[in-house]
């Protein structure tokens, strides 16, 4: 499921701070695991998107997956979402970034977003 993240950082400005809207996805894993990924490509900066059909990952991306993936249109980076992410194709220099969650009852609450930059 795709969502938008509203992440506010320190700066020295009018407002004293800086607000970016960061898109991820939370995916639940065949394991049953919740997990989230910031969608921003950290090869250039791309927003990747969720290709559940290893057929169509295969044709648009020249990687076939054993299951649902990311996928950078941009530069055709594949990351295998039921191993952390991993880089399994492309010129990606690693995985997207994850977000933290928490559960609350029956539904997730995205915490916070790992630290650092793009690259």
């Amino acid at each position: 499921m795709p969502f938008v993240f509203k992440q506010s950082y320190i700066e020295y400005n009018p407002e004293g701070k800086e607000t970016r809207m960061i898109p991820g996805f939370i995916v639940k894993l065949p394991t049953g695991d919740i997990v989230a990924y910031s969608r921003i490509c950290p090869h250039l900066g791309c927003i990747f998107n969720f290709v559940k059909d290893p057929v169509e990952c295969s044709k648009g991306y020249n990687f076939k997956p054993n299951g649902p993936v990311f996928a950078c249109p941009c530069h055709l980076s594949v990351y295998d979402i039921a191993q952390g992410g991993k880089v399994v194709s492309g010129p990606a220099p690693r995985p997207p970034r994850h977000f933290d969650i928490k559960k609350e009852g029956d539904q997730y609450k995205i915490v916070s977003l790992e630290a650092g930059g793009i690259a």
